[in-house]
Parts: structure tokens; C-alpha cells; sequence
């Protein structure tokens, strides 16, 4: 069977990194071909090692459009596949058109949460909330992510018969403890023995609240008595001008750590005491709870998409931009886990969640599942 991947872009972000996932997979039965519509090709490397043919269209709204219309249209004819994964709202768009026109059984892979208007893109609440209820008979099966982006986009119109819940899988193997480079990084940066090393792997973006975290952080800092160390890491972090701003705005220049964005993140999870979450909406699934859980790390998350259920009872969540609650979570774990003899029952309660709850084998039978019947 040949497969289709059709997607924005092969950027450092969660639909891509599950795309590669499964990619891989497939490609032990299969013949695997990703279409993306932008040049962003962080996992470029990593798919054609594994010899996946990968077709980037560079679009953009100009004049070429139309070119590259005819360039995807001539690219699904010459490789024939015999079904498509669409991931993300342009790609679901695209892709459902490509479907009626070669007759190729299509899934739409939803993996967003919610929108909030004057932040999320204007022309992606279009597609996502106005145009794509409308073609949701196209699609074979819709498969979301999460239980929250289920009944957000089934209440959008999204056809309700359509609907799977695949949740992100993970692997046990690759995402682990490691004590070695939380010694080593500790070494490196000269951390004292009584400061929280907190993580926040996230892209800087406005649903990524960096600047609700540096708040409730300085107020830390000058009403109580915890010691911490802030490390970020993703996407347009490092040399950002704007958030090396916000991070002296709040006095926090001395306790924070910027690290450079990379595709070895499982390499990153084991230096954190404790890893936060503060998005504020568009959520589904997100990646980062269940990879650093899996490296042993608990998690203080706000309660966005499906992340009350993927930390249980293993960690903290609280309502959207409530800081009370963040900081009270906080000095929480600073008093009953840090440096206690509670923290390692802690940590292993992480990981047994995520290894019973989200195992990548499970997951990827429940793909191949999908298409198997066609």
C-alpha cells in the first residue's frame, strides 16, 4: 500500500513529530510519501535516511499559486496513493479537494484545540471553524487526538459518525530517566543544590503564555523562599529579542537558561526537577506532559485539551492564567516532593502512567487499524 502524508510543514512541532512517528512505522510495510506545504523541514534527515520521498511545495498566496496547485495535483497522479493522512486545518483543506478529484479514501488528523479570537490566525479559524464542517463528509475517518478536540470540533459541525480518538503514543525506550545529564547540567551551569530546575519546552507564541509564567515567576522570587532555575527551550526562543526583554522586564535574567531548539528533547527532560505547562487555549494533546513524564519528570500544567487526564494524580493542573494557583502548586512540591523521599515514588508514578495509558506500539496498531479493512 502506498500512503500519503500531506502536512503544513516538517517543523519541530506535536502533528509532526507524530507524523515521523508513524511514518516510520509504515514504512516497514508500506510505501510512505509526505507532502508538506511549507519548507520548514526539521525532521528532514531524520524521514529520507529511512528513504520516505519527501515533496515540499513552498506555497504562499501569490501569483504562483496556481503552479503549485498543479505541481501537487501532478505529484499525487504520478505516485498513485492509494490513501491520505491530511495533518492540520490547510492541510485538511488541500487534501480534501485531492480526494474527490482521484477518488482516494481520506483521514483527517485533528490534533488542535481551541481558538481564541484576535490571537489564533484569522485565516485558520476560517478553514477550521467555517469551511472544513462543511467537507467533513469527505474524510473516511476524522481522528482526533484528544477527547477535548473531539467534542470541541464535533460541536463545530464536524461529522460525529466520522469520529475516532487516537491518542499520542510514546516510546519507553527513547523517552527515559537519566541522572547522568541532570549531573552534568547542574555541573555545567554551576546550579546550587536547593534550586528547582523548572523546564518549559515550548515554541515562543502567545498560546504558550510565556509571559504569564516570567510573572508568576518574579513574584516568586520576591515573596517567597524557593530557589529556582528556569530552562527554556523551542522554537523561536534562543536570540529572541522580545523574550530576553520580558525575562529582564520580570528581574528573572540571572535564573533563567536558554537552550537551543533540538530534535534530541528526550536528551533535555531528565536535567528538570519539574516541567510546566501554561498555554492558555488551542491545546489538544499536549507532548510535552507525557514526554517528560515518561523521563520520570511530574508536571504543573494548566488545564488545556486533555492534559488533566494525561497527569492524573501524578502532578498539578490549574485553570488558565490562574496564578494564585500556579504558585501554590509550586511551593507544594517544593515542601512534600523536592529533595524528599517522596519525589521518587513520584517519579515512577509519572512514567507507569504514560507506559499504561499511551504506549506508541498501542497507538500505531490502532492507525494501521484505520486502513487495514480498505
Amino acid at each position: 500500500m502506498k500512503i500519503c502524508h500531506i502536512i503544513n510543514s516538517l517543523g519541530n512541532g506535536g502533528a509532526e513529530k507524530n507524523l515521523v512517528r508513524l511514518s516510520l512505522n509504515q514504512i516497514k510495510n508500506n510505501k510512505v510519501i509526505i507532502i508538506t506545504l511549507k519548507k520548514k523541514n526539521f525532521f528532514y534527515k531524520i524521514l529520507k535516511k529511512k528513504k520516505i520521498k519527501i515533496f515540499s511545495l513552498d506555497l504562499k498566496f501569490n501569483f504562483q499559486i496556481f503552479k503549485k496547485i498543479f505541481y501537487l495535483l501532478n505529484i499525487i497522479k504520478k505516485e498513485k496513493p492509494n490513501i491520505i493522512f491530511s495533518w492540520m486545518f490547510h492541510s485538511a483543506l488541500i487534501a480534501s479537494f485531492i480526494a474527490k478529484i482521484y477518488n482516494i479514501k481520506l483521514f483527517w488528523c485533528i490534533r488542535h484545540g481551541n481558538f481564541i479570537l484576535f490571537k489564533s490566525k484569522i485565516l485558520t479559524i476560517i478553514i477550521a471553524k467555517f469551511i472544513l464542517p462543511i467537507l467533513s463528509s469527505i474524510p473516511f475517518k476524522i481522528v482526533y487526538n484528544s477527547n477535548f478536540s473531539r467534542k470541541y470540533y464535533e460541536d463545530l459541525g464536524y461529522r460525529k459518525k466520522k469520529s475516532r480518538v487516537i491518542y499520542n503514543g510514546y516510546s519507553k525506550e527513547y523517552f527515559k530517566p537519566n541522572k547522568f545529564l541532570k549531573k552534568k547540567f547542574i555541573k555545567k551551569y554551576k546550579i546550587k543544590n536547593n534550586h528547582i530546575i523548572l523546564g518549559y519546552v515550548a515554541r515562543f507564541s502567545p498560546q504558550k503564555n510565556h509571559i504569564f509564567l516570567l510573572d508568576c515567576l518574579s513574584f516568586i522570587k520576591k515573596k517567597y523562599d524557593i530557589n529556582f532555575k528556569l530552562v527554556l527551550v523551542g522554537n523561536n526562543v534562543q536570540n529572541n529579542q522580545r523574550l530576553l526583554n520580558l525575562i529582564n522586564k520580570f528581574d528573572l535574567k540571572k535564573e533563567t537558561i536558554i537552550l537551543k531548539e533540538t530534535n534530541k528533547i528526550n536528551l533535555v527532560y531528565p536535567i528538570f526537577d519539574i516541567n510546566v505547562l501554561v498555554s492558555s487555549y488551542g491545546e489538544s494533546f499536549p507532548n510535552t506532559l507525557a514526554e517528560s513524564m515518561l523521563c520520570g519528570i511530574p508536571c504543573i500544567s494548566s488545564q488545556v485539551g486533555d492534559s488533566k487526564y494525561i497527569i492524573g494524580k501524578t502532578g498539578f493542573t490549574f485553570k488558565q492564567n490562574d496564578k494564585k494557583s500556579f504558585i501554590k502548586y509550586l511551593i507544594i512540591f517544593k515542601k512534600k516532593f523536592f529533595k524528599t523521599n517522596k519525589i521518587n515514588h513520584l517519579t515512577n508514578n509519572c512514567r507507569s502512567r504514560i507506559l499504561t495509558l499511551f504506549n506508541l506500539s498501542d497507538k500505531i496498531k490502532k492507525y494501521n487499524k484505520l486502513y487495514s479493512v480498505l
